[in-house]
This record gives C-alpha cells, sequence and structure tokens, in this order.
C-alpha cells in the first residue's frame, strides 16, 4: 500500500479530447520557498517589571506545517514571545506582536500563569480569531484577561510549536 505524502503532490492537468493540445502558460513558474525568515518586531515590556525581555524579537525561522503550525527549534521556542511573563501588566499584546504559544492547551496555561497584579488568576475568555499576524502571519486569538486593576486585551499565535510539542 502506497502513503501519498499531499506536501509533494504535484497538481497535473491532462486535456482531453479529438485533437486538443496542451495549454502553455506564458508565465514563468517561480518556485516558492520552502519558509521565510520573519522581520523583528519590537516588544514593549514595562521597564518596572521582574521579567527581563529584549526590545526587540530576533528573526526566526517560519517552518510552517501544511495545518498551520510553526516547527520552531529548541532556540527559537526558547524565545517566543510572552514566555516566561508571570504579570499580565508586564507585557504588551497586538496583533502584530502575540504572545506565542503552541495550541488551545499552550494558551490556557500561559493565561493561567501570568497573574494579576495583586497575585490572583485572570478570570479570562476567548473573543474569538482576528486575522492573521505575529511574526510567523499565523490565525491570532484575542482574549480578554479581567483583572482587579483593569482588562486587558491578550493576543496570541498558539501555533508557535517547538520541537517536543503539537498542537
Amino acid at each position: 500500500m502506497k502513503i501519498f505524502n499531499f506536501q509533494n503532490l504535484a497538481v497535473v492537468t491532462l486535456s482531453l479530447g479529438c485533437g486538443s493540445q496542451p495549454r502553455q502558460s506564458s508565465a514563468p513558474v517561480t518556485p516558492q520557498p520552502e519558509h521565510q525568515v520573519a522581520e523583528p518586531v519590537e516588544t514593549q515590556v514595562s521597564p518596572s517589571s521582574e521579567n527581563s525581555a529584549a526590545t526587540e524579537q530576533p528573526p526566526i525561522e517560519c517552518n510552517k506545517e501544511m495545518l498551520g503550525a510553526v516547527n520552531l527549534s529548541a532556540e527559537d521556542a526558547a524565545r517566543r514571545f510572552g514566555l516566561g511573563v508571570t504579570r499580565l501588566s508586564a507585557v504588551t499584546t497586538s496583533l502584530k506582536e502575540p504572545i506565542e504559544v503552541c495550541g488551545p492547551p499552550g494558551q490556557r496555561a500561559w493565561l493561567t500563569l501570568a497573574k494579576c497584579d495583586d497575585g490572583s488568576t485572570a478570570d479570562f475568555s476567548r473573543d474569538g480569531s482576528v486575522g492573521s499576524g505575529g511574526r510567523c502571519a499565523g490565525i491570532i486569538d484575542r482574549y480578554l484577561a479581567k483583572c482587579p486593576e483593569t482588562e486587558y486585551e491578550v493576543f496570541m499565535d498558539m501555533y508557535m510549536c517547538g520541537p517536543d510539542e503539537e498542537l
């Protein structure tokens, strides 16, 4: 039994009929790159935060799988935006600069670990998908996290998976 790898499947068009010739395309075929390197993204982190974070995110390899997951190297996974943040007030997120995690369990874990200023866990809810963004142009989800001090909008890219993670 032969198993097909659909990522490498080439589509062949056949022209059938009396005396018909295959149609020639006038446009040149341009090979598509297997991956692209995202541009660095500046982050805004509260200077009073106990979490140290770089002010600029380094480029990463956006090795996307067919269903949207980005297979990060161990080094890139260790540099995901939002990793190590322990307070919601210590990080500013946006469609362009979302928290980077792997899968819905990663989203929930991050939101549970990032605390309100008084140390309590925020009451959070998913507000929906808001379009593509982040360093690898993934689908971004917006969560609302209610704390005693304010309600935070937290943008999250759940497609940034490290070597031992799966969606």
